[in-house]
């Protein structure tokens, strides 16, 4: 078993198709559509001999090796790669998943995040995580082939199910068409999600938080922070709220207590500012509530904090939740799983 150097996410996810394209299928899976055999180096390559040679030219060999056959086999199976030639090798792929999945429809998708090695305590510990997620990962792949069996979408057609790099050709084409960053851009609920794929999916698809969710999502995102915290927490309607997104709840022994939380999704180069904060602990004081929580997804400036840790903090309890304490609330819930999941499941 491969250990990760660095932080991964692995998709798995089942397609149906017709039996007309199954063929172009399999090339893309590096798998010969006839004699149902695994390309080799040389034959993997051979959809790049398309640069320098037409399909006359290729028609007119005698003896073909099996490379040129294969390279017939995609002018074959796609009719217009001939005019892919100038794309540069990594878009090629690219471009031919995203025209296979005009045709092939994803029915289940999941996902699993393996640790980085060097954020490991030990070699043993990075080991025995990227086990427990293998493991995982194989019981979803099962549950989603037995799903996909049943599924109506599938009657009648050939299905494949397999694993694959979130951040590879194929990984690309699913996510932005039947995975969580598509979903996320309908500016759904993000409560729909386990916390810990949330969390993981945040925290591992190597992009700033606010360029994935939006603000109303971001709500939501400390909501679930919060109750995965031991709260009772849940937003607040859509009016002038005073700044209080989510009302929060919890008993300190048999005492009730009450905190407003305010979500600032933000960039990360603009900083809650000093008139913010005030407002929000003006909001705290007058309504007489035990504490506040400001979270963002950026920094809070200098005067903020200086005017809340010395004459703001006299006035009401209210506790600032940067960009940095943010991201690590959510790997502590992320590290809580074991990181597969089966969306929607």
């Amino acid at each position: 078993m491969d250990v990760p150097t660095e932080k991964s996410v692995k998709m798995i996810a089942s397609f149906s198709m017709t039996g007309e394209f199954a063929p172009a299928f399999e090339l893309l899976l590096g798998i010969h559509p006839e004699e149902q055999r695994h390309l080799n180096e040389d034959e993997e390559q051979a959809v790049f001999m398309l640069r320098y040679f037409k399909k006359s030219d290729l028609l007119k060999i005698k003896n073909p090796n099996s490379a040129i056959e294969i390279a017939l086999l995609w002018l074959k199976h796609y009719p217009g790669i001939e005019t892919l030639v100038s794309v540069s090798d990594h878009d090629l792929y690219d471009v031919l998943w995203k025209s296979a999945f005009e045709k092939a429809e994803p029915l289940r998708i999941g996902y699993a995040f393996y640790p980085a090695g060097f954020n490991a305590t030990s070699f043993g510990e990075v080991l025995q995580k990227t086990k427990k997620v293998d493991n995982a990962a194989k019981l979803i792949q099962q549950e989603i082939e037995e799903l996909s069996s049943f599924d109506p979408r599938s009657q009648g057609k050939i299905t494949w199910t397999l694993p694959f790099p979130a951040d590879g050709p194929l990984g690309k084409v699913v996510e932005n068409k039947a995975g969580l960053s598509a979903e996320f851009k309908k500016r759904i609920g993000l409560t729909r999600y386990s916390p810990g794929l949330l969390c993981n999916y945040l925290l591992q698809r190597n992009v700033a938080i606010e360029k994935v969710i939006n603000p109303d999502q971001f709500e939501d995102l400390a909501t679930i922070i919060f109750q995965e915290e031991g709260w009772s927490a849940e937003k607040t309607r859509k009016t002038r709220d005073g700044g209080k997104d989510v009302i929060a709840r919890r008993l300190l022994g048999d005492k009730p207590f009450l905190a407003y939380i305010q979500a600032k999704r933000y960039k990360e180069t603009r900083k809650v500012g000093i008139s913010e904060v005030k407002e929000f602990v003006a909001t705290v004081a007058g309504d007489g509530i035990d504490k506040g929580f400001i979270v963002t997804s950026s920094y809070f400036s200098r005067d903020s904090v200086k005017w809340l840790t010395t004459k703001g903090i006299s006035l009401a309890n209210v506790e600032m939740i940067n960009r940095k304490e943010l991201v690590s609330r959510m790997q502590k819930i992320a590290d809580a799983d074991t990181a597969a999941y089966l969306l929607g499941g």
